[in-house]
């Protein structure tokens, strides 16, 4: 939705994916963007449920705001830049979180930790990335509250060698999962046998129905609208070098 799409522009971040048809070069991720980020969860309209893991016994004095998802290329940005702040330090932030108690698997490998943002690298299969000219849908200020998409291309200008990477900031209940019954024992799950060749052999079949999805809801904004929101997560598009 448009109220969940952000773009990097310079040391901020412009609402609506309009944006990623001005985006240069220069439009990367920074140590100051997770600044930023953390100050814009704490004025959101809508605000995004924070992670709590089961054994974190700072949960509630200290919440997680959320987990920044971040491509190999924008993390190589973030690793290698400093403004009076290393990533070594937010290693060691997370690694602190994690001796707290918590044994979740959120805090495997060198998760990076800052103002309450966990900060990990999406598996190279995961990658969403637009070259310079390539068109995407997005939402734009006029449709945001029917949430009809539209077609945009990102800057055809965009300097040789750098590309458009999305990453995904996810808070709590980001995904809806519905299961279905079976009428044979009104539970989601259901296993048949039958046995053959004699009653010597068996074989099983299990049973199950479910879906997912994106959750999103209509939540009234500030003017009195009643405005299309995605619920648990935001989309960030940042420039890389490729």
């Amino acid at each position: 939705t448009y109220n969940r799409h952000l773009v990097i522009d310079g040391t901020g971040f412009v609402q609506g994916g309009q944006q990623l048809g001005a985006i240069d070069s220069g439009d990367v991720w920074t140590l100051d963007h997770i600044d930023a980020l953390s100050s814009y969860w704490d004025e959101m309209e809508y605000p995004m449920q924070p992670v709590t893991v089961p054994d974190d016994p700072a949960a509630d004095d200290e919440p997680i705001k959320g987990i920044l998802w971040l491509t190999p290329k924008q993390m190589l940005s973030i690793t290698t830049q400093a403004s009076g702040r290393y990533w070594a330090d937010m290693v060691k932030f997370a690694w602190q979180r994690k001796t707290y108690g918590t044994k979740h698997p959120l805090f495997s490998g060198e998760p990076g930790m800052w103002k309450g943002i966990l900060i990990k690298q999406l598996p190279v299969r995961h990658i969403i990335r637009w070259l310079p000219g390539e068109t995407t849908n997005i939402i734009t200020a006029a449709n945001r509250l029917t949430a009809t998409a539209s077609s945009q291309a990102v800057n055809a200008a965009l300097t040789a060698g750098y590309a458009v990477d999305r990453a995904l900031f996810m808070g709590a209940q980001a995904l809806g999962y519905a299961w279905g019954k079976s009428r044979a024992n009104n539970f989601f799950f259901e296993l048949k046998r039958r046995k053959y060749n004699f009653e010597q052999s068996q074989e099983l079949a299990g049973i199950s129905v479910y879906g997912m999805e994106k959750l999103r809801f209509n939540f009234t904004n500030s003017a009195g609208d009643k405005e299309p929101t995605d619920h648990g997560i935001i989309v960030i598009d940042s420039a890389v070098k490729v």
